[in-house]
């Protein structure tokens, strides 16, 4: 378990903060498993979904929190989806990830001191930020082999052209579903946020 505090800069703390200070808690999902006591999340952490169990991005709103998951079309070094599960309460971001790639995106906003504002709902939003910030160029690369497959093909090069282009339509389907997901999550993020002043 790793704890951080929000506040102007999210800061790395060494032990968990007092219930009234708004934190980010990021576990596993076998630690969230074992439904840890933690003060402040007493009656809403077993409403954490496992990153394990993430298929797509989405949230839910519940009286006394959000909930939700993000699976992203990419993986980590070693070949593993990224998918991610988390619970979102006025002061408490509850972070649920297998893979341990949250971990360098959390200290580069902490060492970087990247404004998080005051509250669990800006904090989030800047993950979101930190999460997608290379998403254009990985677009952008897909484009440029797909008007590479396009030139030789224009050129009389057939070579591997079914199989590479039903690659690049398969990862293309993949992107087109995860921002269309993740479009209709940040909406719902927006009208609670619109509901409730925590957020």
């Amino acid at each position: 378990m790793y704890w951080y505090e929000i506040g102007e800069n999210l800061v790395s703390l060494n032990s968990e903060p007092g219930p009234d200070r708004p934190a980010v808690l990021v576990l596993t999902s076998e630690e969230l498993s074992r439904q840890p006591k933690l003060p402040g999340l007493e009656k809403v952490l077993r409403h954490a979904p496992a990153a394990r169990d993430a298929r797509a991005c989405r949230t839910e709103v519940r009286s006394d929190c959000l909930t939700g998951t993000l699976s992203l079309p990419k993986s980590s070094k070693s070949g593993i989806r990224l998918t991610y599960g988390y619970l979102i309460t006025g002061a408490r971001v509850v972070l649920v990830d297998d893979t341990g790639t949250l971990q360098p995106h959390l200290k580069h906003i902490v060492r970087d001191k990247i404004r998080t504002g005051e509250g669990t709902g800006h904090f989030f939003c800047t993950l979101l930020e930190r999460l997608t910030a290379k998403d254009l160029r990985h677009l952008e690369e897909m484009e440029d082999r797909i008007e590479n497959l396009e030139e030789n093909v224009l050129s009389g090069e057939f070579g591997n052209f079914s199989a590479s282009i039903t690659e690049l339509r398969k990862s293309a389907m993949a992107w087109f579903r995860y921002y269309a997901q993740l479009d209709d999550m940040l909406c719902r993020l927006q009208e609670n946020e619109n509901k409730q002043e925590s957020f």
